[in-house]
């Protein structure tokens, strides 16, 4: 039985930006086109991080946790070979759309298994959660949990046997022995943060940045398991649901890097009003030869923030599917012929000043993806596929091909466009600091002893970085798919 690796990532901004919200995640997209052409589009290079935090706007709340972010990577707007260029042995097409056309499938999905996650909302205390406790399921406000959190303290809750409604993050600080709890009021912290800030928490800020990786690149909790406290007085159940919470924990803060495509927008979307050029993000062509280039030639996942707003919805994608129409319909085919309009051909393009002058025609393309949906926590001691939910969204957006027949740019249909598209590669880990100096020590690790003090104290010591132990998931990780 081999530990288990596992790739790591780094994304992102959890800020919010107070005023008009553009829309929620239910809202209705805004029917509005805009996007410079592939050529004309940003080219400067981005910084980018892992962490939502990692790259703050101005005037927008910078937290302590910031300090942990390890490095960031430098990316082109729509150069999207930097999103294959992660995985080593990726087979590349070309960009002509014919080529393309007849190479590719129109429809294509993921071989890695994925799983339905949670996101973990700051509204709700984060890993904090007490998902088990019935106060805190009643749906109530940042505050009134707070509140019963500091009414009762973990610390209460193991004096009186209460173990099993501890949160995911609370039960793994009394595996390590945390005594203080440090990662727990850190968890509320975050909460706390935001209140003093806009006087609420937005509902909309959570570790999707962490879970989104982990669902495509951590193996599934599939068994509950039972491990000894660090001082061997208790049993602490952990659920599949208490691991994937750890897990996406883990991938949210102990941070590597990714790659992305596109840039992180911090303003509020009008309709009617072309984003400012922050806002841009990935041309259409960038997107449309990623995605056929990642899922459909490569089988490989990967995330996107599909708001183009200020708020941040990072979705694993694991499928995909498109067709065709004819510019100024929205008449499907799968006949590329049929769809391909002549630029002179197309008099009321609403785009002709965007376009590029090696443009010689266009074509629409309405592309669906398919992505992991979140689910409740719960005391379930067994996790299947059976307990995962799909979604799916969708994009309009056209073309832009030059003489030879190669995609040049494009532009969006609607204000329905991703933010950003990023990917995290198969040899990163989450892992801490001292994830590295344990090496192999959890090899043999069983849960029916306390964990060895030199690694509690090493996980101590990640703790006051807000970090896990990453050994100790993939340990219990293990565990809980050999547990029969």
């Amino acid at each position: 039985m081999n530990i288990l690796k596992l790739p790591l990532v780094l994304i992102l901004v959890l800020i919010f930006s107070s005023g008009v919200v553009a829309k929620d995640r239910n809202g209705d997209s805004f029917r509005i086109a805009h996007e410079s052409t592939f050529p004309q589009g940003e080219s400067h290079k981005k910084l980018n991080g892992l962490q939502v935090m990692s790259r703050p706007l101005p005037g927008e709340p910078y937290f302590p946790s910031d300090i942990y972010i390890k490095k960031a990577v430098f990316e082109i707007n729509d150069d999207y070979e930097i999103l294959l260029n992660v995985f080593p042995k990726y087979q590349a097409s070309s960009n002509n759309i014919h080529e393309i056309d007849s190479l590719i499938s129109h429809s294509g999905k993921s071989n890695k298994e994925s799983w339905s996650h949670h996101a973990l909302p700051t509204q709700y205390g984060g890993l904090a959660y007490r998902y088990l406790d019935e106060f805190f399921q009643n749906n109530l406000e940042w505050e009134d949990l707070f509140h019963e959190y500091e009414k009762y303290p973990p610390e209460l809750l193991i004096d009186t046997g209460n173990i099993d409604i501890l949160s995911p993050i609370e039960k793994y600080e009394y595996l390590i022995g945390n005594t203080n709890f440090s990662m727990t009021k850190n968890e509320w912290q975050k909460g706390q943060d935001y209140i003093n800030q806009f006087s609420f928490v937005p509902h909309w800020i959570g570790l999707c940045h962490g879970t989104a990786p982990a669902t495509l690149n951590s193996p599934r909790p599939t068994n509950a398991i039972k491990v000894k406290s660090y001082n061997g007085k208790h049993d602490i159940i952990f659920y599949p649901s208490d691991l994937k919470e750890l897990l996406s924990y883990a991938w949210a803060m102990n941070s590597e890097s990714s790659v992305m495509l596109g840039s992180r927008c911090g303003s509020v979307v009008y309709q009617g009003v072309r984003p400012e050029s922050s806002c841009l993000d990935p041309n259409p062509s960038a997107f449309h030869l990623a995605t056929l280039n990642l899922l459909g030639q490569n089988n490989q996942s990967f995330i996107i923030d599909s708001f183009a707003g200020n708020e941040i919805w990072n979705r694993s994608i694991i499928s995909y599917r498109y067709k065709y129409f004819k510019p100024g319909t929205h008449n499907f085919t799968d006949n590329l012929q049929y769809a391909l309009t002549l630029r002179s051909d197309y008099p009321d393009d609403p785009f002709a000043i965007y376009r590029s002058l090696k443009t010689v025609s266009l074509v629409g393309v309405w592309m669906e993806l398919t992505y992991i949906v979140g689910t409740q926590p719960s005391d379930k001691i067994i996790n299947t596929f059976l307990d995962d939910v799909h979604e799916t969204l969708s994009f309009w957006y056209d073309l832009e091909i030059d003489q030879g027949g190669n995609i040049i740019g494009g532009e969006w249909q609607d204000l329905n466009y991703p933010d950003f598209l990023w990917v995290v590669g198969d040899d990163i880990l989450p892992k801490s600091f001292y994830d590295f100096v344990i090496e192999g020590a959890l090899i043999s690790y069983d849960g029916t002893k306390s964990l060895p003090i030199k690694i509690s104290n090493y996980a101590k010591l990640a703790a006051k970085q807000n970090q896990l132990l990453f050994s100790i998931i993939e340990s219990m990780l293990r565990l809980s798919q050999n547990n029969d």
